[in-house]
């Protein structure tokens, strides 16, 4: 999707309208308040959105995420649920379309909470943000999204599965490289004090490189109990999870 496309064509093809054009006399002020311009955000309006019929949670979400990037400014990136998704990383819930967009800002900027955001304020140090080699846009690196989701993941097999998927080393020529290493997730976890730090520590001597799933949809029921050895079995469930 081009940044910025205006014009009756490209309104047809589901394009994103900025409203700095309405200023220049680009696009009529009419145009914006019309039954087929959305406005998922402040200052964003996108034509073309369809029903979603067809359409899988994580798609819609990924698709959320380009069009908030469109108002980002340099100092915000994504976080949580968001960056987990983006990194293709599985949720033991689903992250559907009606979720807030998690946005972060390093301390002591405030964040920009609003309609479809739900803003953080990140102590410096305790996340490493990078620019997404295919979606372009900024979010916390793989490492960093673990640890910051273990203080809302209450279940410590669901951190450690979170940590075997971001370490699952290829298996075939066409599998993708792990996403990080065991002391990146070592130093994300001892970067500071935060939410869940207690599950972390008890999850990362538990995590392994073989045991994570293929596909971003784990079980909606993980085990409940586990030995030494640790990782939980993940498998496809009927209920979506994300």
């Amino acid at each position: 999707m081009s940044r910025w496309v205006f014009g009756s064509t490209a309104l047809n093809r589901g394009c994103s309208l900025a409203r700095f054009a309405v200023r220049r006399g680009r696009v009529p002020p009419s145009r914006l308040r019309a039954l087929d311009v959305a406005h998922p955000f402040h200052a964003v309006n996108v034509t073309g959105t369809g029903d979603g019929r067809g359409v899988d949670d994580r798609s819609k979400l990924l698709e959320r995420m380009q069009w908030y990037a469109l108002r980002m400014i340099e100092h915000e990136f994504f976080t949580h649920v968001p960056a987990a998704v983006a990194w293709g990383l599985p949720l033991p819930f689903r992250a559907d379309e009606s979720r807030d967009l998690d946005v972060g800002v390093f301390a002591p900027r405030r964040n920009r909470a609003g309609r479809g955001v739900a803003g953080h304020s990140v102590k410096p140090g305790l996340a490493h943000v990078v620019d997404h080699p295919t979606l372009g846009v900024r979010l916390t690196s793989p490492a960093s999204t673990w640890a910051m989701l273990a203080g809302t993941l209450w279940d410590v097999y669901d951190v450690v599965a979170l940590g075997d998927a971001i370490m699952r080393e290829p298996l075939h020529e066409a599998d993708a490289s792990a996403l990080a290493t065991l002391e990146q997730l070592a130093a994300a976890a001892s970067a500071g004090r935060r939410r869940g730090i207690a599950r972390l520590r008890e999850a990362l001597p538990r995590i392994r490189t073989r045991s994570a799933p293929t596909s971003p949809v784990p079980s909606a029921s993980w085990p409940q109990a586990g030995g030494s050895s640790g990782s939980p079995k993940m498998t496809c469930s009927s209920i979506p999870c994300g």
